[in-house]
């Protein structure tokens, strides 16, 4: 029961944190099954896209999507993992992945048509991510313990 109360009390964070227009058919789809985990999140534009899978303990997700047509999904599983996902522009893609402890991503993709795929598979890993202009493409699997990795295209 305690996992269903803190399931309810962050989709009333997010509740308040969305700023949704009428015909902006924006959708943010959230399945959290931690404890002491926390969600928040803007939406700024049209057809804007979330899918989120938060599980383990303590984690922090931060998504902020501004635009038209961005695509964020994000799936965190482990112990005090932090991610950070900022889109600004349109048609934007980003697929982030984090398994284990510890681990923290801080993606910034703004422009047109950039593409990301991050996987984090271990503990202590660290990624700095940033995608500016158009049409960039970047795939990065960080599978182990410890491990940093920054990568700027422009």
């Amino acid at each position: 029961m305690k996992t269903l109360n803190a399931m309810c009390k962050t989709l009333f964070v997010l509740a308040s944190c969305f700023s949704i227009g009428a015909l902006a058919e924006n959708s943010f789809d959230l399945d959290q099954e931690s404890e002491f985990s926390q969600v928040t999140g803007s939406q700024l534009g049209q057809n804007l896209r979330a899918n989120i899978l938060q599980r383990g303990s303590q984690g922090s997700i931060e998504l902020s999507q501004r635009g038209n047509s961005n695509q964020s999904d994000i799936s965190q599983d482990g112990l005090e993992n932090e991610i950070l996902l900022v889109q600004i522009g349109f048609s934007n893609a980003a697929i982030v992945i984090q398994n284990g402890d510890n681990n923290s991503i801080n993606l910034l993709q703004q422009g047109a048509r950039n593409e990301l795929n991050m996987l984090q598979n271990g503990s202590s890993n660290k990624a700095e991510l940033k995608q500016y202009g158009s049409h960039k493409n970047l795939k990065i699997n960080q599978i182990g313990h410890y491990m940093s990795v920054t990568v700027t295209q422009r």
